[in-house]
């Protein structure tokens, strides 16, 4: 289990856990790796003529780390990855458990695909969501996460969500769309 008060107290602040909604188990530290390894590359331009400078500008922005501060982001996301939340800490352990006991239920349970949204729709659920790692700056005032959420094949999308801690409340300032289905 993957064990850090701040990133629980952060994120029962910030996310909300409704009863339809499945919380992924899973950790997910994919795209704080991609955010990092964008703002270390140089700037490049496609076959299109298209600069990832004005990208790479925003994702420094979005995260606010300087490249003293890389090495220990990466050193908690190498912590991080492989393990799991405590969803009794996230507060989303009932849906987890309704999810667990639903899941292991006969083969048709493939993942994706029109039949398993419809039997997942009928048994309660409404999406599934995945967050990553939270990411804080060195004051820990600044808080990155990515949530991302999938409600049927072609009906998800995946975020950074910026926030900032302002008169002892998370405040999200800032959204940034990664992918739409």
């Amino acid at each position: 289990m993957y064990n850090d008060s701040l990133a629980y107290a952060f994120l029962n602040e910030v996310v909300d856990f409704p009863p339809e909604i499945v919380v992924s188990s899973a950790v997910s530290t994919f795209f704080i790796h991609e955010a990092i390894d964008y703002i270390n590359e140089e700037p490049e331009v496609d076959i299109e003529g298209f600069n990832y400078e004005q990208f790479l500008g925003l994702a420094k922005i979005m995260l606010l780390v300087d490249s003293a501060e890389m090495d220990q982001i990466d050193q908690e996301i190498q912590l991080a990855e492989g393990k799991l939340w405590n969803h009794s800490k996230l507060g989303s352990i009932t849906q987890h458990n309704k999810y667990r006991k639903w899941s292991r239920r006969p083969k048709w349970l493939g993942f994706r695909g029109k039949r398993y949204w419809k039997k997942f729709h009928k048994a309660g659920f409404g999406c599934h969501l995945s967050m990553s790692l939270p990411v804080f700056n060195r004051e820990r005032n600044i808080g990155v996460i990515y949530i991302g959420v999938m409600c049927d094949d072609l009906l998800g999308h995946g975020d950074f969500h910026r926030y900032e801690l302002i008169d002892g409340q998370w405040t999200l300032t800032r959204t940034h769309n990664i992918w739409i289905s």
